[in-house]
C-alpha cells in the first residue's frame, strides 16, 4: 500500500512539475512537497530493494530460503529495473554538485524525473495481489468493482498526462520569444491566471477540445498534439468506457441472478403456505448465502 501511494503520488506530481517547470526545494509549497516526496521515495525503494533480497520465494512449488537462490529469483524479475531507477535517483542527487545548474535543470532533472514514472510498472504486481485477495474472499462483485476502478484510474491518469503535456507545449511556445507562433495559452489569455485555473484550461482541451480549435495557423506542434488527443479520446477512452460498461453489465447480471433466486424461493414458500415469520427468517438466510 505504501508503494502504491508513492507511485500514485509520482504520477500526479511529476507531470505537473515538468509541465509548469517547478523545481524541487523552491520557496513554494509544491516545490517543498516535491523534495519531500523525492527523499521519501528514494528511502522507501532503497529499503524495498534490501527487503526483496532478504525475502524467501517459491520456485516450482519449492520454498527457496538461500540468499543465492533469492538473488537468482529476484534477478529474473525486478532486480535490474529497481537497480536502474535507484541509480538514476542517486545520480540526480549527485548531479547538483558535479554538473552545472543550467545543464542539470534542462537535461538531468527532467529526464530523471520522467524516468521515475516507470515505477508504474510496479502497479501490475500490486494489482495482482489485490485481485488475488479479492478472489479469495469469495465475492465476485469485489473483483468486478476492482476491474472498474482500475480502468477508471487508468483513464484519469492518461487524461492527466495529456493535460500536462498540452500545457507544456503551450508554455514552451509562450516562453520562446523568437518564435512567431502565438500559443494556445496566449490565445486563451491564460498566462496570468492561477496555476489551477491553467490546469483547468488544459484539461478542457483534453476532455472536450473546442471545434474548430483555437490554435495559431502556423503552430504545427499544437495541431499535431490536438490530433493525437482526438485519436486518444476515440481509441483509448472509447475502449476503456466500453470495458467499464461491460463490467457494469456483468455486475448488473449478477444482481439480477441473485434477485431471481430470491423471488423463486419466496414464490415456493408462498405456494407452501409458510408463515410470515418463518418466511422472513428463511429470506434472511437466503440473503446471507447470496452475499457470500
Amino acid at each position: 500500500m505504501v508503494a502504491m501511494t508513492l507511485i500514485f503520488g509520482d504520477t500526479v506530481t511529476l507531470p505537473l512539475a515538468l509541465a509548469w517547470d517547478v523545481q524541487m526545494g523552491g520557496p513554494d509549497a509544491f516545490s517543498q512537497l516535491l523534495q519531500v516526496s523525492f527523499w521519501v521515495s528514494l528511502t522507501f525503494w532503497s529499503s524495498d530493494l534490501l527487503m526483496n533480497l532478504n525475502t524467501a520465494t517459491y520456485r516450482r512449488g519449492v520454498l527457496v530460503t538461500s540468499r543465492l537462490g533469492i538473488l537468482v529469483s529476484y534477478a529474473r524479475g525486478w532486480l535490474l529495473f529497481d537497480v536502474c531507477l535507484l541509480t538514476f535517483d542517486a545520480f540526480y542527487v549527485g548531479s547538483s554538485a558535479s554538473v552545472s545548474s543550467e545543464l542539470r535543470l534542462l537535461r538531468v532533472t527532467r529526464i530523471l524525473r520522467l524516468l521515475r514514472l516507470l515505477r508504474m510498472l510496479k502497479l501490475t504486481k500490486v494489482n495482482s495481489i489485490i485481485e488475488e485477495t479479492a478472489a479469495n474472499s469469495g465475492r465476485q462483485w469485489v473483483t468486478v468493482v476492482i476491474a472498474i476502478t482500475n480502468t477508471s484510474i487508468a483513464m484519469i491518469f492518461c487524461a492527466h498526462v495529456l493535460t500536462c503535456m498540452w500545457y507544456w507545449v503551450g508554455r514552451t511556445l509562450t516562453d520562446d520569444v523568437t518564435s512567431p507562433v502565438v500559443s494556445w495559452i496566449e490565445l486563451a489569455e491564460a498566462q496570468s491566471v492561477a496555476g489551477w485555473v491553467q490546469y483547468l484550461h488544459a484539461m478542457r482541451w483534453i476532455i472536450n477540445s473546442p471545434s474548430p480549435p483555437l490554435i495559431d495557423a502556423a503552430s504545427g506542434v499544437e495541431r499535431g498534439l490536438d490530433i493525437l488527443v482526438s485519436v486518444f479520446v476515440i481509441a483509448v477512452m472509447g475502449s476503456a468506457i466500453s470495458k467499464i460498461s461491460g463490467t457494469i453489465a456483468e455486475l448488473r447480471a449478477m444482481n439480477e441472478a441473485r434477485d431471481r433466486r430470491r423471488r423463486e424461493v419466496r414464490q415456493y414458500l408462498s405456494s407452501q403456505h409458510v408463515s410470515f415469520e418463518l418466511v422472513s427468517r428463511i429470506m434472511r438466510f437466503v440473503d446471507y448465502r447470496c452475499s457470500t
